[in-house]
């Protein structure tokens, strides 16, 4: 028995690093300094890049999304229930970003232009902090749906939970992006 779940703990360390290995590079934006002379700057290159960094995290959790309903689950009702869950978890992280993908086009002119990009800078990191839970919410469940003997030995799961990884990992640097300090779910 200790040998079959080292062996097991042995390939997925392995499965992981594979999947690391193959994860696409993304571009990084340019690191936000604040000028405390010029704060429209400030707010408009954060909104810049926080924006940019959700509108990846909306690619991921799309090519999650595309992985998952390739799994074929339908055998068992109960399983194609669960991973329905599963979708509409990923889904509504995808609702809950699509408002904050868009660049702006240039610092705020005006004292009620400068307002409204710190408006909107703030709801995006709000609604980036929300996505990034329910993607801790999504991956729990896919990681619990993992155990199925349906799923277990299935690499597109992986696959699907190391994008779920990066999301989050992505999501979180958008946060610090735009100015953000990433939530902590609170124990209960």
């Amino acid at each position: 028995m200790l040998l079959v779940a080292t062996v097991l703990l042995v390939g997925a360390i392995v499965g992981c690093r594979k999947g690391e290995e193959s994860k696409p590079v993304r571009p990084k934006p340019p690191a936000v300094t604040v000028d405390r002379e010029n704060p429209e700057q400030t707010i408009f290159e954060q909104l810049r890049s926080g924006a940019f960094q959700i509108a990846g995290v909306g690619g991921t959790v799309e090519e999650a999304l595309t992985k998952s309903r390739a799994l074929d689950v339908k055998g068992d009702p109960q399983l194609a229930a669960a991973m329905g869950e599963f979708l509409d978890a990923l889904d509504s992280v995808g609702a809950t970003l699509a408002e904050h993908t868009t660049e702006p086009a240039e610092p705020a002119k005006s004292d009620p232009e400068f307002a409204k990009m710190d408006e909107r800078r703030l709801s995006a990191i709000s609604a980036a902090n929300d996505a990034l839970h329910e993607l801790e919410d999504a991956s729990g469940i896919l990681d619990t749906l993992s155990q199925d003997p349906a799923l277990a030995n299935r690499p597109e799961v992986a696959e699907i939970l190391g994008l779920l990884r990066l999301g989050m990992d992505d999501l979180q640097e958008a946060i610090r992006s735009l100015g953000g300090v990433v939530e902590q779910v609170a124990a209960s």
